[in-house]
């Protein structure tokens, strides 16, 4: 009993460790959100000591949401989805929680940079509203910005008020930052562009340079410069072009490939082909992407063949080819990585259903096992408890029982001593109290063995009763297989009160089977044929077909004697 309440005891145990486990998890992961503004590479290395396999549900979620988080903000493109989309899909069924606007907006950006943009526009326009219902005004900002750039081909003029939109926003709760508001303001000057408002255009990339040279940095102003040259070059100023690109390639002191190639092609529109060309090999020198390498041969193959230098320009056009190709390899394989990964997703979140389900259905069954045990466990301590009061009961009786008979023998060696010191004195007044004494002891005698054989007969039933309890808590019902200790307690009882009936009746009868001794011996006990009917869970006409049954084996099948009668009366 002890191994079996020590069983759940210790489950119990184990799912505090478990939970005390996951606890310390959920603190990291709350320590790791909050440093993705301020540090967000420490807490994308905080989060790479985690495997998101090993957590399921919220846990799951919360971690594939920050991680994509730690990602961007670390500058790492979110061009993958096999963590944002279990975050997005457990959020979907969980719209208030705080979390949702920003889990819409990154899957929103996730589309944006895969080139779909209807859904970039539907998930960044839900994540604006959520957050704006919330009162994240950060996320609505974010959320305004990337819709502005996701509306710029297909909805101009929405896009040029979601680009404003997102400006004043961004003012309202973070005017210091100079540089996201630099980009947000090019960003309304490219929005200006797409609906052909050249003066707009120029207005706000003028503006982000003073905002720039606000901020002293040089980077940040040779962007500024940069965007303004690519605007004066839009609308043909081929002067003020060159002058800006000029600028911006003098400011950034790690000569960026984007700002060499707006120079060279801003020294091509003015026909300084020295310089243009001298600024391309430059960039094809140094360690850039496959589209700024296709760009540079490309620019170096029309610089050669505006001089006539066929052989030369054919060796450029052969790079600008290679490139192409490579560039075509490459965004095949992007697909057919992409497509593997999202097949691998698929599977992963199959799997991960059917260990989930897999999982509630084990904690079921062990809620239900315990449950089990616990209840069979009270119902085996209570049936304990009963079995011990009845047991201290019948022993305190017996005890009871054997002093009344020590108190009677007592008195009969004194009546013994009195009859003899009167036999003395007087024969025939000693003879007629002997035999009064003799019927006296008798009478004792007989009261005696009614006590023991009630004491015995009672021990009996009630033993039966507690074994039909216990019986109850099996499949099966056997009444008659009591223990063999009662039996041979009853068989005691009964030869000391009947002076060795059962060993007569043994010796007399030896072609009596055990079960039939037995039965006998209950006869004897002075069991009714209810009462034997309870024992053996019988029918009564069974019991009495029982007893005619015995008749001949006991040798008394022509007697009008019954078989009760003959039990009875043997060896009285």
């Amino acid at each position: 009993m002890k191994k079996l309440i020590l069983f759940p005891v210790a489950l119990i145990l184990l799912t505090i460790l478990i939970s005390c486990r996951n606890q310390r998890v959920d603190e990291r992961m709350s320590i790791a959100y909050s440093l993705l503004n301020s540090a967000p590479d420490s807490a994308l290395s905080l989060l790479s000591h985690y495997n998101a396999k090993d957590m399921s549900g919220a846990a799951r979620a919360y971690y594939s949401l920050i991680y994509t988080i730690a990602q961007d903000k670390s500058g790492l493109d979110v061009d993958n989805d096999s963590l944002l989309s279990y975050a997005y899909n457990y959020y979907r069924q969980h719209k208030d929680d705080s979390l949702y606007a920003k889990c819409l907006y990154y899957m929103g950006k996730y589309y944006y940079l895969n080139d779909s943009t209807k859904q970039s526009v539907d998930l960044l326009s839900e994540a604006n509203r959520v957050a704006k219902e919330q009162g994240d005004l950060y996320t609505q900002y974010l959320a305004l910005s990337r819709l502005s750039m996701a509306l710029e081909l297909s909805n101009p003029k929405k896009s040029l008020e979601t680009a404003k939109r997102a400006y004043e926003l961004f003012c309202r709760f973070d005017s210091t930052n100079y540089y996201n508001k630099v980009f947000l303001l090019m960003g309304i000057g490219n929005s200006f562009e797409n609906v052909k408002e050249p003066d707009s255009v120029l207005y706000y990339m003028k503006q982000s340079v003073i905002q720039a040279k606000i901020a002293q940095d040089s980077n940040l102003i040779g962007e500024a410069y940069h965007s303004l040259s690519f605007g004066f070059s839009n609308y043909h100023m081929l002067d003020s072009a060159l002058y800006y690109a000029k600028q911006a390639y003098n400011f950034v002191s790690s000569k960026k490939t984007s700002l060499a190639m707006q120079l060279a092609s801003s020294y091509l529109a003015c026909d300084s082909i020295n310089e243009a060309e001298s600024i391309l090999k430059q960039v094809i020198e140094t360690k850039t992407n496959l589209n700024t390498r296709y760009s540079a041969f490309y620019y170096l193959s029309e610089i050669c063949m505006h001089r006539t230098n066929d052989q030369e320009g054919m060796r450029y056009v052969d790079s600008t080819l290679t490139m192409l190709r490579r560039i075509y390899y490459n965004a095949q394989q992007e697909i057919s990585d992409y497509q593997t990964a999202n097949d691998n997703l698929v599977l992963e979140t199959e799997r991960a259903e059917v260990k989930l389900k897999r999982s509630v259905l084990i904690a079921l069954l062990i809620i239900v096992v315990i449950s089990v045990l616990i209840s069979l466990l009270l119902l085996n301590y209570r049936n304990y408890r009963k079995y011990t009061k009845i047991r201290l009961k019948l022993v305190q009786e017996q005890k009871k029982a054997q002093l009344e008979q020590q108190e009677l023998l007592h008195r009969q060696v004194l009546m013994q001593k009195d009859f003899e010191m009167r036999a003395r004195n007087k024969d025939h007044h000693a003879q007629i109290l002997q035999m009064k004494n003799e019927q006296e002891k008798q009478k004792l005698i007989l009261k005696s063995q009614e006590k023991q054989l009630s004491f015995a007969k009672n021990y009996i039933l009630l033993k039966l009763d507690f074994e039909n309890l216990q019986q109850k808590l099996k499949s099966e019902i056997k009444r008659d297989n009591i223990e063999k200790s009662v039996w041979f307690e009853l068989e005691i009882a009964l030869n000391e009160i009947f002076c060795g009936f059962v060993s007569q009746f043994r010796d007399k009868h030896p072609n009596l089977k055990e079960d039939d001794v037995q039965f006998c011996m209950l006869v004897k006990l002075g069991l009714n044929n209810a009462q034997l009917e309870h024992f053996y869970c019988r029918e009564l006409q069974t019991i009495k077909q029982r007893l005619l049954n015995l008749k001949p084996k006991l040798g008394i099948e022509d007697s009008e004697q019954s078989t009760r009668e003959y039990i009875l009366n043997f060896g009285a």
